[in-house]
């Protein structure tokens, strides 16, 4: 089962980014540098290593505030509805597993980056959240906007089966990399995965 954490810090810069990544890869070895003060990390194993996920996220926003930040994470089953759960709440906010559509239904388009044109296009059709790209009927949306449109729909209903993008100190890698990774971060992960004492 997929589990994804966004480690979220509103308003952050370059230094902000770099201490998040540490922090992150402190606590899993599979982790992507998405934007300024957003990272994920994959969960997936990792549960009983960190007493499960609300005291993992509890241990991400310590360990952000131990260095004088204000944090927010949300985990859930893709990275969007972890990214809104972490946008849309306080401290901590996990979406029950197979809970994502619902979750992400009030959530704006802009959650899902698209581009100018894209963004136009659907603002035009009068399409706002993610549940009214995810209602749309599918094979009109393919014939209007061709794989891009069941793409997009799918993501909305936080269906996202793409391996988070490797972060790896400014190398991006796909999951052909992810083992090279992990060695890169102490062995399997093990010795920078070792949870503290509480």
């Amino acid at each position: 089962m997929i589990r994804i954490a966004c480690l979220h810090v509103p308003d952050a810069d370059a230094t902000v980014q770099s201490a998040l990544l540490d922090i992150a890869l402190r606590h899993s070895p599979s982790v992507e540098d998405v934007a300024p003060g957003i990272v994920f990390l994959d969960l997936r194993g990792l549960g009983k290593l960190w007493g499960g996920e609300e005291e993992l996220a509890r241990r991400l926003l310590q360990a952000v505030a131990e260095r004088g930040w204000t944090a927010r994470v949300g985990i859930a089953g893709s990275r969007a509805g972890a990214r809104f759960a972490a946008r849309a709440g306080e401290g901590v906010t996990i979406v029950p597993p197979g809970r994502d559509a619902g979750r992400l239904g009030v959530a704006p388009l802009a959650l899902l980056d698209l581009g100018p044109e894209m963004a136009a296009r659907l603002a035009r059709w009068g399409i706002r959240t993610l549940g009214e790209l995810a209602d749309l009927p599918a094979r009109g949306l393919a014939q209007r906007l061709g794989d891009e449109g069941p793409r997009l729909q799918r993501l909305a209903g936080g269906e996202d089966p793409t391996p988070l993008r490797l972060w790896t100190g400014g190398v991006r890698l796909g999951n052909r990399g992810a083992r090279a990774a992990r060695r890169s971060h102490g062995g399997a992960g093990r010795s920078a995965l070792r949870a503290p004492p509480p």
